[in-house]
């Protein structure tokens, strides 16, 4: 039985509300991203900069302390860069574990009526791997956008030091060009694969297969999948906006751990209220476009 875009939103909107336990893999990936900065900036000032580092921190101007810290990450440049490497590496699998997971949750909640721990954990183990080798490949067709910025920042290069100022000018203007194009670009990408995850997810496919069935989607349901995004996305600049502009009122009491209590939290509210809300609106507009039945019981209640 298949859906109007009106009752995926308010249906799925309906089984939020009766499964909030959605949120507990996001939640569990917040926390684990913000130990693992943690532990990275430790890493990174005690074991790299040395200890003393903190001794020096109290008795120096912070032109002096620049200066020790660029010595010192100059010297343990490589060392820094494969802590970098890892760092992403460990953070997107961890994250593709989670955010399968959560799919995995909405899955049960549209089809079963309802969702576990259980379900995330098997969603998370059948899918990561492939969620994660999915991410890394979107990674790198993102950054293949750079190839926009090219011509203007070779142009700016090599006439930053002559009186070509011309040149130098048509450089900049090719690069916030080349920029636009890389913005939308991305704009476009998003757009396309936005359904890559859920497919990978739902269908128990491999990476390949889901950015192929995320696009073949995207072509079979252009209307629905781009008014879901322009929702999603609306949303979350309004949520973002207001976030920013709270933060910055906050910023003028002084109070620097105010502030930074309030962007923790802020983001935490986001995590449990409106992203898993829009998770579930993806899952069942896949689930519903595919021809798998929602819950039954879900689909003769009207909440509105």
């Amino acid at each position: 039985m298949t859906e109007t875009l009106e009752k995926i939103i308010t249906k799925g909107f309906n089984t939020w509300i009766k499964n909030l336990n959605i949120c507990i893999p996001l939640v569990i990936n917040y926390v684990v991203m913000l130990l693992i900065k943690v532990f990275v900036i430790v890493i990174v000032f005690v074991g790299i900069l040395g200890i003393s580092i903190f001794d020096e921190m109290l008795s120096t101007s912070n032109e002096e302390l620049i200066e020790v810290i660029l010595s010192s990450a100059n010297e343990n440049f490589v060392f820094i860069a494969i802590l970098a490497l890892l760092c992403v590496i460990i953070t997107m699998l961890a994250s593709s574990y989670f955010s399968a997971g959560a799919i995995g949750m909405c899955q049960s909640a549209i089809s079963r009526g309802d969702t576990t721990i259980g379900d995330m954990i098997s969603a998370g183990n059948k899918s990561f791997i492939h969620v994660f080798l999915a991410d890394v490949l979107i990674l790198l067709m993102i950054l293949a956008g750079i190839v926009f910025l090219v011509p203007g920042g070779l142009l700016m290069g090599n006439n930053i030091d002559t009186t070509g100022a011309g040149q130098f000018g048509l450089g900049i203007i090719l690069f916030i060009l080349g920029l636009l194009i890389w913005v939308i670009y991305l704009i476009i990408l998003s757009v396309f694969l936005s359904m890559v995850l859920y497919a990978i997810v739902v269908e128990r496919i491999g990476a390949l297969e889901g950015i192929y069935k995320g696009y073949e989607f995207f072509m079979d349901n252009k209307l629905s999948v781009i008014v879901i995004w322009l929702i999603s996305t609306t949303i979350y600049i309004i949520i973002g906006s207001i976030s920013i502009v709270v933060g910055q009122i906050l910023a003028l009491t002084g109070f620097i751990g105010l502030n930074t209590i309030w962007s923790l939290g802020s983001q935490l509210i986001i995590i449990i209220t409106i992203q898993p809300l829009m998770m579930v609106w993806w899952t069942r507009l896949y689930m519903v476009k595919t021809g798998k039945s929602p819950y039954v019981d879900d689909l003769l209640s009207d909440p509105w």
